[in-house]
């Protein structure tokens, strides 16, 4: 003791007022241990609170746990009566079904398909070609179905026959011509003509003839 209070001195402590520090502190002894008290009582108190917050934190987890479990429970319940009512609908389907046949509609059945065979294509034959008669053929087919050739006996080549005059091929308007060639010279003409315009040989004797032949 002496040794530390020299030490204090050494270092330029005032020792009066360590001696008067020191007295304060035997004064207020009992003042210093209240303080230690209240301390602890403190520390006490503080622990208590941590004690109660962590029985609070895991009340709450608990509680959470049970809202879950709930929660789960719910919905197993929800699920199972889904599940009920499913089954109940689908019973009373089927009784209905079974009983209005309806089941035997639904039985697969075999339907057989008649697939009907392409009609074979009939084969066309190639038009035969009509070979046009020439402008003379034409003239000797008016001349014999007119007057049969010049031998008619009756008609108007007789009537122009007896005048001097001509008219073998009944070239219309009825007229009597000076000779035969005449005629055919005009039948000829008409031929060429109406052959430019497009008519086949049948058509040219009918238009000629009034329709009385075609060939």
């Amino acid at each position: 003791m002496l040794a530390f209070l020299f030490q204090l001195c050494y270092n330029g402590v005032n020792t009066g007022e360590l001696i008067n520090n020191f007295a304060w502190v035997k004064q207020n002894k009992n003042k210093m241990k209240q303080v230690e008290s209240l301390s602890y009582m403190i520390d006490k108190a503080r622990n208590e609170l941590r004690n109660e917050a962590g029985e609070y934190r895991k009340a709450t987890i608990r509680e959470k746990i049970a809202i879950l479990y709930l929660k789960a429970r719910k919905e197993a319940l929800k699920l199972a009566f889904a599940v009920v009512v499913t089954e109940a609908v689908m019973v009373g389907v089927f009784h209905y079904a079974l009983n209005w046949g309806i089941l035997e509609l639904l039985q697969p059945k075999t339907v057989i398909i008649n697939i009907a065979k392409p009609a074979q294509a009939k084969e066309v034959e190639p038009k035969q070609e009509v070979k046009e008669r020439s402008v003379n053929d034409l003239l000797d087919i008016i001349h014999e179905h007119e007057t049969n050739s010049g031998k008619a006996t009756k008609g108007l080549d007789v009537t122009c026959k007896a005048k001097g005059l001509s008219n073998q091929y009944g070239y219309n308007p009825p007229k009597c011509y000076k000779d035969n060639a005449t005629v055919e010279k005009i039948v000829i003409d008409w031929i060429e003509r109406h052959r430019a315009e497009g008519m086949n040989d049948s058509e040219l004797l009918s238009h000629y003839s009034n329709g009385a032949y075609t060939k």
